[in-house]
């Protein structure tokens, strides 16, 4: 038995953070990693709002947009608000942003 496959999505966080910077991606790229975040039933990509992530924000931004801050956290949805009309994790209607991390 081989080592595990790493997901496109790893393999970006991996290189970003090694390099400092942000890879281009191309829109399957993109698709990979929404399709990867998907399979893992994530509805967003959550990371510290700090200087040392924001190569990683560049990297979320460019598959999600830019992620809005709440508290100390950057959050980036996995689905467009467009889409997702309003709805937080398909459930029930979004809460303000403050009372997210209650």
């Amino acid at each position: 038995m081989g080592p595990a496959a790493v997901s496109r999505t790893t393999h970006f966080v991996i290189t970003t953070f090694q390099a400092r910077t942000a890879p281009v991606l191309t829109e399957g790229d993109r698709a990979a990693v929404r399709a990867d975040v998907a399979r893992w039933h994530g509805e967003a990509v959550v990371m510290r709002a700090e200087a040392v992530n924001l190569p990683l924000r560049t990297l979320i931004s460019e598959v999600f947009g830019p992620p809005v801050t709440v508290s100390d956290v950057w959050l980036a949805p996995r689905t467009s608000r467009s889409t997702r009309s309003g709805r937080w994790c398909g459930a029930k209607a979004r809460p303000p942003a403050h009372e997210l991390w209650r």
